[in-house]
C-alpha cells in the first residue's frame, strides 16, 4: 500500500522547520529517514500523520488519510513515536494487544486471529518468556521492543517508527533491522527513523536523507548514502567497504 506525504512547509515559532517536496514511500521497501539533529525527521512524520494537530493531504492507496475513519487509519497505517508511553501497567501480553484496537479486541477479547497476531509478534521481538510480566518491571530496552511488537500486532499494511532502535542493543537493532525488512518483503510499506548510518546502509532499501528542513536526496540506499553525502549532512568521515559503512571521524578533524 503506497503511502505519499506532500509538499510541506512548516514554521514553529516564527522559524520553517520543515521545507520538502512530495516525498513517495514504496510498497514493499524498507525505507530508512535519516539526518542529523534537528533535521526534521520527526517533525515530518508527525506533520504527515497529522500528529502536530496541521491538515496534511497525506495519501494512502490513493486517498487522503485525514479522510479515513479513525479505525481504517489505525488499519491502515501503524504509527510508532519517537517517545511511545503506557497509560497504565500492563501484562507484556495486555499490551501488545492494543495493537488489536481498531479490530474490535484489546486486553482479554482476542479472537482466534488476534490471538495470532499477538503472539507472532512477541515471537518476532523475543519477549514470549515475558508474556505474563508487567510493563513497568522491564528495562528500557525491553520496554522498546513491546512497543515494536504492538506494532507489529497490528498487522497494518504500512508500518512507521520512529528511532525504534534507540534503546536496544547491538544484537536486538540488528535483529529488529531484520525484522522490518522481512515485514517489508511480505509486500509492506515500512519507514523508520535512525540514526545509526551503518544499520540503514545494511538493511535499508531506500534513503530519505534530511538537513535543516530540506530534503538533500531520496533514493537507493547505495546512491544516497554515500562518504561525500555523508561528511556534507553529517560532518563526519566515513568508509565503505564489503563488510558496510563505517564512521571513522570528523570529516574535517581539529588541528592539534
Amino acid at each position: 500500500m503506497s503511502f505519499v506525504i506532500p509538499p510541506i512547509t512548516a514554521a514553529r515559532e516564527g522559524r520553517t522547520i520543515l521545507s520538502t517536496p512530495t516525498i513517495s514511500f514504496k510498497e514493499g521497501k524498507l525505507t530508512a529517514i535519516l539526518g542529523p539533529n534537528g533535521a526534521g525527521k520527526s517533525s515530518l512524520l508527525q506533520h504527515a500523520l497529522g500528529q502536530d494537530g496541521e491538515a496534511c493531504a497525506t495519501l494512502v492507496h490513493g486517498e487522503e488519510l485525514q479522510n479515513l475513519s479513525q479505525v481504517e487509519r489505525a488499519r491502515r497505517v501503524a504509527y510508532l513515536p519517537q517517545k511511545p508511553s503506557m497509560a497504565w501497567p500492563l501484562t507484556v501480553i495486555d499490551a501488545v494487544a492494543l495493537g488489536r484496537f481498531a479490530y474490535g479486541a484489546g486486553p482479554g477479547q482476542l479472537r482466534t486471529a488476534d490471538q495470532r497476531a499477538v503472539e507472532q509478534a512477541l515471537k518476532d521481538t523475543e519477549l514470549e518468556e515475558f508474556s505474563q510480566r508487567r510493563t513497568d518491571t522491564l528495562s528500557g530496552g525491553e520496554l522498546a521492543r513491546l512497543h515494536i511488537a504492538r506494532l507489529l500486532a497490528t498487522e497494518a499494511p504500512i508500518l512507521i517508527a520512529d528511532e525504534p532502535a534507540a534503546s536496544l542493543d547491538p544484537r536486538h537493532q540488528h535483529a529488529l533491522m531484520a525484522l522490518l525488512r522481512a515485514q517489508a518483503a511480505q509486500g509492506k510499506t515500512v519507514v523508520t527513523v535512525l540514526h545509526d548510518l551503518a544499520l540503514a546502509h545494511r538493511y535499508a532499501d531506500d534513503v530519505v536523507l534530511l538537513n535543516q528542513g530540506s530534503l538533500t536526496a531520496h533514493g537507493a540506499t547505495a546512491d544516497v548514502l554515500t562518504p561525500s553525502a555523508i561528511a556534507e549532512t553529517y560532518g563526519v568521515a566515513a568508509e565503505i567497504t564489503p563488510k558496510g559503512l563505517q564512521v571513522t571521524g570528523p570529516a574535517h578533524p581539529p588541528n592539534p
